[in-house]
């Protein structure tokens, strides 16, 4: 995360004051932490930007470990890992999962847990946490008239950059359409692929489908390339006498059937980013969803993030990649064999990518 230079200075000296604290109490208090330090300089830590990176950067300090690895050098060091893979947890790769598994995530549950929105979730135990929840507008007053189980998560400098969630079903798939209006979702992508016609999974371009409201959809014809399907939808909205339209672009991935765990290689994932970051603009996040809103939905988070860092640092951190998505859905990345995985995608990312300079 970016934080401007006036800033800087405040946030370390948060830091720092916290780690003393730390040391000598055994506990930190943030908040009366920032209240004594702007005694001495009221403008100290401006906004909840620079207070929310002073608590990322004092984790980092805390449970950071020795996870990035240069671009050119990942291949080498993957190698080394993979050879120490065992069953127990003496392996780095199973020593940094365990440690995600136990890195405290405060996040607070209050509208997924409210019961008149337990119909809106397909579990009970995956709900969006209320810092991270998408409302959208909806024909009545209460919560669920509001609520869908979608989130929003943060990338390495960019807040809200995506969204996701699980596969709609058919009670929710108005409200999903009208998120994808409302946000000007340029593209969603179906991570996961369903028996046909199954009806707890429903086709989510079908244009019988009920809407909310005066919204209509038309969807043009598939488009099959080799690692994924495409489909035009174009929304009509009716308000106030005017009809209001937006385009979304539907990717449907290849070789990742619901049942499984992984798809059988990366590429499909690769190419469907590429595909994703060519037609969206920083206004509009693309959507992703998977059958829970976590077992593809986590993979695909993970891997955009760890992609992005690379990008913008040179450097492969799986680790702070999966960690900070863990703090926006503590589900994400649901076992070691997705974390592997993981690794083996962001190998295959460096190698198609090789052609550029800043990566070599």
């Amino acid at each position: 995360m970016a934080v401007p230079a006036s800033g800087r200075t405040g946030t370390v000296i948060l830091v720092m004051y916290l780690l003393d604290e730390l040391q000598a109490h055994g506990a930190i208090t943030p908040v009366e932490a920032l209240t004594t330090l702007r005694r001495g300089r009221g403008r100290l830590v401006e906004n909840s930007e620079q207070y929310i990176f002073a608590h990322q950067v004092l984790h980092e300090i805390l449970f950071g470990m020795d996870t990035s690895y240069q671009c050119h050098s990942f291949q080498e060091n993957l190698t080394a890992l993979y050879a120490q893979l065992s069953s127990d947890a003496s392996s780095p790769l199973n020593r940094q999962y365990q440690k995600l598994q136990s890195l405290p995530k405060d996040l607070s549950f209050i509208y997924g847990k409210d019961p008149t929105c337990a119909h809106l979730n397909r579990h009970q135990d995956i709900l969006p946490a209320d810092s991270r929840l998408v409302m959208v507008q909806g024909e009545g007053q209460g919560t669920d008239s509001h609520y869908l189980n979608v989130i929003r998560i943060n990338t390495v400098d960019r807040k809200d950059a995506y969204l996701a969630g699980e596969h709609p079903q058919r009670h929710t798939l108005g409200k999903m359409w009208r998120l994808v209006y409302e946000r000007s979702v340029a593209v969603w992508v179906l991570l996961h692929s369903f028996p046909g016609n199954d009806p707890e999974f429903p086709d989510v371009a079908c244009e019988s489908s009920e809407m909310l409201g005066n919204m209509t959809l038309k969807v043009g014809p598939t488009q099959a390339f080799q690692n994924f399907y495409e489909r035009q939808v174009d929304i009509s909205v009716k308000s106030l006498g005017r009809v209001n339209n937006h385009k979304c672009l539907l990717l449907s991935l290849r070789g990742w059937p619901a049942a499984d765990c992984l798809p059988a290689s990366p590429e499909p994932l690769l190419a469907v980013i590429e595909r994703m970051e060519a037609l969206c603009s920083l206004n509009q996040p693309p959507l992703f969803t998977c059958k829970d809103g976590v077992t593809g939905c986590g993979v695909m988070a993970a891997l955009l993030l760890a992609v992005s860092r690379t990008k913008l640092m040179q450097q492969v951190d799986i680790y702070r990649s999966v960690a900070s998505v863990q703090q926006d859905r503590p589900q994400f990345v649901v076992n070691l064999e997705q974390y592997i995985f993981l690794h083996s995608a962001m190998a295959a990312f460096l190698t198609s990518n090789n052609q550029y300079g800043n990566f070599a």
